[in-house]
């Protein structure tokens, strides 16, 4: 059972305890942190010679995946242009914002189209990828394996 400080000495000692437990389990976090990045990092370098012959692949899946990205970052701006721009300005006449929702909505629906049309071609590259990834790695396997041992040739 703990007792509570009560002389400005005891709180004292009690905080430089507290301090010195909250140092070492900080400590201890970071410490998995770096052996946790170092495991990624040797695990990228494992697997890095069998996906180097597909880098531009890589690159493009990449690619493909931060403009699907950008994409959906302009929903809301395009949301908010419409709603503050356009149905809320109370000086625009009727005709002209019921021509401008139109042009938006179809901006908005084409950035759909579009956006759809990437996500599919970025999910079947890279399925794409892994399956060639896949056999490249199984035909290594099956030439290990069949490989006459050195001392039955």
């Amino acid at each position: 059972m703990s007792t509570v400080p009560i002389t400005s000495k005891q709180r004292f000692h009690a905080f430089r305890e507290a301090a010195h437990n909250a140092r070492k389990r900080n400590h201890a976090l970071r410490s998995a942190h770096e052996a946790e990045h170092r495991g990624r990092s040797s695990q990228l370098r494992f697997v890095w010679p069998w996906l180097r012959p597909h880098r531009r692949t890589l690159l493009l899946i990449l690619g493909l995946g931060v403009s699907s990205i950008a994409i959906d970052m302009l929903w809301p701006l395009a949301s908010r242009y419409l709603v503050d721009r356009v149905i809320l300005n109370s000086s625009l006449a009727l005709s002209f914002k019921l021509r401008r929702l139109a042009l938006i909505s179809a901006a908005i629906a084409t950035l759909f189209l579009i956006n759809a049309g990437l996500d599919l071609l970025r999910s079947f590259r890279a399925q794409l990828l892994s399956s060639r990834v896949s056999s490249a790695l199984r035909a290594r396997l099956f030439r290990r394996i069949l490989r006459p041992l050195p001392r039955f040739s």
